[in-house]
């Protein structure tokens, strides 16, 4: 039996400044140096045997890729990831949708995880419009770019701010790779492999704080002539691994 498909205009967004958070970047965060807490010994000994897999491996030049959920961003591990990609000692890091979403919202406002099943009962979990609308943007402008998922959120992130093509210079862009090469049009356009002879202008859409509201950061966005002008939450410092720069393209070698 069909049915009736979802009429996504019925969705009810919320602003997340609104929203109850369990989590605080600042007051969870957990730091390299700090002391680490009670484990069993079979737990010390994997972290152990980890550890000197990851160190053999980068003496000899090896890469090691961590692959891991978005609980260890949500529990405030970020400054740990850091720390071990500024040493040279992780090469790539992989998550899921989650853990950008954890990432994104302590860099936008210092704060994030919000209660699950109290708000899948009320049937507003997930629903907040600046996560969905600046990650969304920022993918957006990335595939334009030319960039990844993790390369286009983290250059939101460390620029606070998005730069989006004016609408006549995406048109120029349309129509001349329409007329030169319909098939390759779409992956010339994504790639932002705009044809010569199209004038290059793009409008810069700062993305931070604008003030505060009951001690949430406040957000606005207007249009204006030249672009897409964005002004939303603040970036907190060093607690975003997507703002690292990649550590792929590192050189270095841990000691």
């Amino acid at each position: 039996m069909p049915f009736e498909p979802l009429d996504r205009r019925r969705i009810r967004m919320r602003p997340l400044a609104g929203r109850e958070n369990r989590v605080r970047i600042e007051r969870d965060a957990v730091h390299p140096d700090q002391a680490p807490g009670e484990l069993p010994d079979a737990v010390r000994r994997t972290v152990a045997e980890t550890a000197g897999r990851i160190a053999a491996a980068r003496r000899t030049d090896r890469p090691v890729m961590m692959a891991f959920g978005a609980h260890a961003i949500k529990n405030g591990l970020a400054p740990v990831l850091i720390h071990m990609m500024e040493r040279g000692w992780l090469t790539h890091l992989a998550t899921n949708g989650a853990g950008i979403i954890h990432d994104w919202e302590f860099a936008f406002q210092g704060e994030s995880s919000e209660h699950v099943e109290r708000n899948v009962a009320a049937g507003t979990f997930g629903a907040w419009e600046e996560t969905g609308f600046y990650l969304n943007l920022a993918l957006l402008v990335g595939a334009y770019r030319g960039l990844g998922y993790g390369e286009s959120v983290g250059a939101m992130i460390e620029s606070e701010a998005l730069e989006i093509p004016q609408r006549e210079q995406l048109l120029c862009e349309v129509r001349r790779a329409l007329d030169q090469a319909p098939l390759r049009a779409l992956h010339q356009i994504l790639l932002g492999l705009g044809p010569a002879g199209c004038r290059s202008s793009k409008a810069r859409a700062p993305v931070r704080s604008s003030g505060s509201t009951n001690g949430h950061p406040s957000s606005s966005k207007t249009d204006s002539s030249v672009g897409h002008r964005i002004s939303a939450g603040a970036q907190r410092a060093g607690s975003s691994t997507s703002a690292v720069t990649s550590p792929s393209r590192s050189t270095s070698t841990p000691p």
